[in-house]
């Protein structure tokens, strides 16, 4: 009995940020990076083409404290 996966398996997680024109690498997870709105929607057209079409979207607050409150669920 074995795991079969394929690209209809897999989710992309997105990481979105404030601001205009912005795509920058997140270090400790390489290959992924954080967006803003406009740059994540160019970058969605590419992952859809690629034949991911399932996505995970984070919001990522400009300013981290121990208790979050700037994350809104």
């Amino acid at each position: 009995m074995g795991i079969n996966i394929n690209i209809n398996n897999l989710i992309y997680p997105y990481f979105v940020i404030e601001g205009e024109n912005k795509k920058e690498e997140i270090k400790s997870f390489p290959s992924v990076y954080r967006f803003s709105v406009d740059t994540l929607l160019k970058d969605l057209k590419e992952s859809q083409e690629l034949g991911i079409n399932k996505i995970l979207l984070f919001g990522a607050p400009s300013k981290k404290d121990i208790l979050g409150p700037r994350c809104v669920c």
